[in-house]
């Protein structure tokens, strides 16, 4: 059980680890699919941009000059500052270590529900869902794009690449299973009405989705349109994550090559599936229900705080601006982190919602 936890917090950017340790032999008995080269790339890029939040103002020219290049291109969208992960970093403690606090799970419930209070926060993320068992389909549907591919397991293997295909075999207790990573986007309740006027069968989220009261409850799920081939409104998907075995409800199907929040790497929406990035409402009741609930609100808390018109307009005008808002959103960030007892950061040029 220990074993798998630690697998998850890696694949989920929360622990510090380098690709090129080789792994112990019993890491080899029981590798989480879940855990990806690209996810440990992105922790080195979640850690980065929490180094370059300490700074001081005094060297911060050249930094802040960075913004120039990057907001030229972006004039005419949204921007928005992303929250990061400030643990395993400038000498803070280790998430892990914070997981093993008293009421660490209140305390990230509690700043979810403040930052919400204190900003134009919107939830966004790509976190897969896993399915578990042999996956017949196409490989498009993979988060990276590889299916029914097998690898040996051996020693002398380097982690990278012990983790990096999906429908990977291990055994546990002797017997075989697969998993594959499916391309996943979670919204948070402020996003969901932009897809009012992409659904081509069924139909939109509502509200009432984003709140789970209990760990039975099923999910409801919107398929991009490659997935009419496979599945029709109604059918249910057995999926987990971050370990925790869910429910989900196909309750639509979005119209062919929906651009809509997809990143620079996917083109569209038509091979991911769309979940509510839901607030969770219940107790733990196990180990693995606790732990999951831990892992699933950091993620909520890497959200994106909108900016508001006013202030990119005094971006567009002269990028030194940004100079003074990046701090004023800073401040902020910090007063809210250290209210709540959490380690929470922005980087220093705000972005689009989806990198």
């Amino acid at each position: 059980m220990k074993k798998f936890l630690i697998l998850i917090l890696i694949s989920l950017n929360l622990v510090a680890c380098s690709q090129n340790n080789e792994p112990k032999e019993e890491n080899n008995k029981e590798v989480s699919i879940e855990d990806t080269t690209k996810d440990l790339k992105d922790a080195n890029i979640t850690n980065e941009e929490s180094k370059d939040n300490d700074i001081n103002k005094e060297d911060s020219n050249i930094k802040f000059e960075i913004c120039d290049e990057i907001l030229r291109y972006q004039q005419d969208e949204e921007l928005y500052y992303k929250l990061s992960l400030n643990y395993d970093v400038n000498g803070n403690q280790s998430v892990m270590d914070f997981f093993a606090t008293n009421n660490s799970l209140g305390k990230l419930k509690d700043f979810n529900t403040e930052l919400k209070l204190t900003f134009d926060y919107n939830e966004i993320h790509t976190q897969p869902l896993v399915y578990n068992g042999y996956f017949e389909y196409d490989k498009k549907f993979s988060k990276f794009g590889i299916v029914n591919e097998q690898i040996e397991k051996q020693q002398s293997q380097p982690y990278s690449q012990l983790v990096s295909y999906n429908n990977v075999e291990y055994k546990e207790n002797e017997k075989s299973s697969y998993r594959t990573q499916l391309k996943t986007l979670m919204i948070g309740k402020t996003l969901y009405s932009e897809f009012d006027d992409y659904i081509e069968e069924g139909k939109n989220f509502s509200s009432e989705d984003f709140i789970v009261n209990n760990s039975e409850q099923e999910i409801n799920v919107i398929l991009g349109n490659s997935y009419k081939d496979i599945y029709k409104i109604g059918d249910e998907l057995n999926l987990s994550l971050h370990e925790k075995p869910l429910k989900f409800r196909v309750i639509g199907f979005l119209k062919k090559d929906i651009e809509k929040f997809s990143s620079k790497s996917e083109k569209n929406l038509n091979e991911t599936i769309i979940m509510p990035f839901y607030d969770i409402n219940y107790v733990p009741n196990d180990e693995i229900d606790e732990f999951y609930q831990k892992v699933y609100y950091t993620q909520k808390n890497e959200g994106r705080i909108k900016l508001k018109e006013s202030e990119i307009n005094k971006i567009i005008q002269n990028v030194q601006n940004i100079e003074n808002i990046y701090y004023d959103y800073l401040e902020k960030v910090e007063k809210v982190s250290k209210k709540n007892g959490v380690l929470f950061s922005i980087p220093i040029c705000p972005s689009r919602i989806v990198d």
